[in-house]
């Protein structure tokens, strides 16, 4: 039987797209696209964590949800999580990439589940690196 045409095979593994001829696929440290013909590197947005998660599917206009840690230390005495200077680095790369590929940015309100961070603090690291460059972000709360 013939390989089907790129564009006709379906995504079944978790974690890997086929989206605008680019097979995308998350790293222990980033996420990278791969010509799928060639196998070569197209492109890789890295993370300054671990990758925890990622979406199974694109949505029709190609995004994807990336979930990463920002720092892999241990908790402080006030068992805080969470390194401000970390997601403001993290901020920084994603910004880079948003613009570079025209992209918006959706996410939840990092850093304050289990890491225990405060959001007043990541907002303004948020609107700083993101949405005063021009970037549109659409952050979700969990109920």
């Amino acid at each position: 039987m013939p390989e089907p045409a790129p564009d006709e095979r379906p995504v079944s593994a978790h974690g890997a797209w086929y989206v605008n001829g680019t097979y995308v696929t998350g790293v222990m440290h980033g996420v990278t696209g791969y010509d799928p013909a060639s196998g070569a590197v197209r492109w890789t947005v890295p993370l300054t964590g671990d990758l925890c998660a990622a979406s199974s599917t694109a949505t029709s206009s190609g995004q994807i949800a990336v979930s990463y840690t920002a720092d892999t230390g241990s908790k402080s005495p006030k068992g805080v999580l969470v390194r401000y200077e970390a997601i403001d680095t993290a901020l920084a790369a994603v910004a880079g990439q948003a613009l570079e590929l025209g992209a918006s940015v959706h996410m939840p309100r990092i850093g304050c589940g289990l890491a225990g961070g405060k959001w007043s603090r990541i907002e303004p690291l948020t609107a700083a690196r993101l949405t005063a460059r021009g970037i549109d972000v659409t952050v979700y709360d969990h109920d």
